[in-house]
């Protein structure tokens, strides 16, 4: 993979104290730079408004010259004819010590933070599209639940055909595939969330629609998968709703990285 990094172009040549005092000196320039003060003011902010810890200026790197994704290794391009920034990365760091832990696009910043910014909250998400969560129900394959439909034929309720007006209305606005109503089946009857097993808090108005459980299925066959939690059901989303697009963030938070890692010199 070629260099990703302004600070890997540093020449291996004389000592690592000149070198490690060379690549502080980038950063420092890179945060005194207009990009880097509104990024980091934004991350301030954020962190201000959600209460968690700001981030520490003093573990900081600079971010990749190609705008690649340390999660997804997406490249991040412009929108043509966009008046602000589009695309472009976002600082991410750690929620409890304000450590930096990498460059993110929007996507996978939120979708991490939608699953508790964890690596337990993130797993949970890769065992449930891997069927592999032990709390799971035993839910029906595809195939059986059409055959039992069949057999118990049973008008869906309402809260269910607005959930899947609603699933078909966005599968046609973002392009893939609507949700086969023949392979959906009951919920967890004490309301948990198949990924996370925390149990929505109920609600009224516009706060119902961010507490309550939400249809999940497959976006490329609509074929039924769960009933998650509002984060729960965003965040896979966001991370490409593919277990692959998941396992991106966790290996991205445990740093175990199936690519070259982007940050090989010391933290600071």
């Amino acid at each position: 993979m070629p260099c990703r990094r302004l600070a890997m172009t540093v020449s291996n040549e004389g000592s690592s104290g000149t070198s490690d005092a060379f690549l502080r000196a980038q950063v420092d320039a890179w945060i005194s730079s207009p990009r880097g003060k509104r990024l980091l003011d934004q991350a301030a902010r954020n962190a201000t408004r959600h209460g968690c810890a700001p981030p520490d200026f003093a573990t900081i790197q600079l971010p990749p010259h190609d705008d690649r994704c340390d999660c997804c290794q997406e490249i991040q391009v412009r929108r043509e004819g966009a008046k602000r920034a589009h695309g472009l990365l976002q600082l991410d760091h750690d929620h409890l010590t304000g450590a930096f832990r990498g460059w993110l696009c929007s996507k996978c910043n939120r979708g991490i933070g939608l699953l508790r910014d964890s690596v337990a909250g993130v797993q949970s998400a890769v065992d449930y599209l891997r069927h592999e969560c032990p709390w799971l129900l035993p839910y029906r394959s595809p195939d059986e639940q059409k055959a039992w439909c069949v057999e118990h034929p049973e008008p869906p309720s309402p809260r269910l055909q607005k959930l899947l007006q609603a699933a078909v209305r966005n599968a046609k606005r973002l392009g893939y595939a609507p949700p086969d109503g023949a392979t959906i089946q009951p919920a967890h009857p004490d309301g948990r969330c198949d990924c996370c097993q925390q149990i929505p808090k109920s609600g009224r108005g516009l706060k119902r629609q961010l507490v309550e459980r939400y249809l999940d299925y497959d976006h490329k066959t609509g074929a039924f998968r769960g009933w998650l939690c509002n984060p729960c059901n965003r965040g896979i989303g966001l991370l490409r709703d593919t277990a692959a697009g998941v396992e991106n963030a966790l290996h991205y938070l445990r740093r175990d990285y199936p690519w070259e890692s982007t940050y090989p010199y010391p933290e600071q």
